[in-house]
């Protein structure tokens, strides 16, 4: 059992997202964690772009207290993780709107989550924040995402 699941459930949304993102309906931003994106200022016309921050996670006991086959005690662990989405692109509002669309497709898609062999219990699309009216000529929009994990 592992310490932490937050970190493993940013891999795996960015995996999650890069696999089943269909070009046909709109064409593939770049999809990283936002301490990988190292730009200063404002981009160009043709930024796009979909960072993904870690929020929380909390850490709770889920059952009662149990013992192995050496009597050792455990509890088993749900850890509930929420992380944000936010999507940039310096396009249109409607290339905004159509990458979180497809976004949205794929988390509903796989509210029982099982990748890189992590079972998550579900998946939760939350809220979508339009960020519009802070910036001149970067559209974006953030998009809230929570997970329940057992015994990461």
């Amino acid at each position: 059992m592992a310490g932490s699941a937050g970190q493993s459930f940013l891999d795996d949304i960015i995996k999650l997202l890069n696999d089943q993102w269909i070009v046909g309906n709109v064409k593939k931003p770049q999809i990283k964690k936002v301490w990988e994106e190292k730009i200063v200022g404002m981009a160009d016309a043709s930024y796009r772009s979909v960072l993904l921050t870690l929020d929380t996670e909390s850490m709770q006991i889920y059952s009662l207290q149990q013992r192995d086959g050496d009597e050792v005690p455990f509890w088993d662990w749900l850890h509930d993780i929420s992380l944000t989405i936010d999507i940039r692109t310096g396009t249109s509002e409607q290339d905004c709107l159509k990458i979180l669309d497809e976004i949205t497709r794929i988390l509903k898609k796989n509210v029982l989550l099982n990748i890189n062999n992590r079972v998550y219990v579900q998946l939760l699309v939350g809220t979508a924040i339009s960020m519009n009216e802070k910036y001149r000529n970067l559209y974006r929009w953030t998009l809230d995402c929570s997970a329940i994990r057992y015994n990461p």
